[in-house]
C-alpha cells in the first residue's frame, strides 16, 4: 500500500487526473457488474422458489 501511495505522490498531476479518471471508470464498471449479478442472483432465487411453490401444490395433502 505504502508503494502505491508513493507512486502516486510522484506522478506528474495530469497523470495523477488520468489515474482518477481510469480508476473511476473502473468502479462505475464493477458496480454494473454486480448490480448484473444481484439481478441474475434474485431472478434466480424467485425461479427456484416459484418451482417449490409448485411442487407444494402437486404434493397430496396429509
Amino acid at each position: 500500500m505504502g508503494a502505491a501511495i508513493a507512486q502516486y505522490r510522484s506522478m506528474p498531476e495530469e497523470a495523477l487526473r488520468r489515474e482518477c479518471i481510469r480508476l473511476a471508470r473502473c468502479v462505475a464498471r464493477l458496480e454494473g457488474e454486480k448490480a448484473l449479478a444481484e439481478a441474475r442472483r434474485d431472478h434466480w432465487f424467485r425461479e427456484r422458489e416459484a418451482a417449490l411453490d409448485e411442487i407444494e401444490q402437486l404434493r397430496p395433502s396429509v
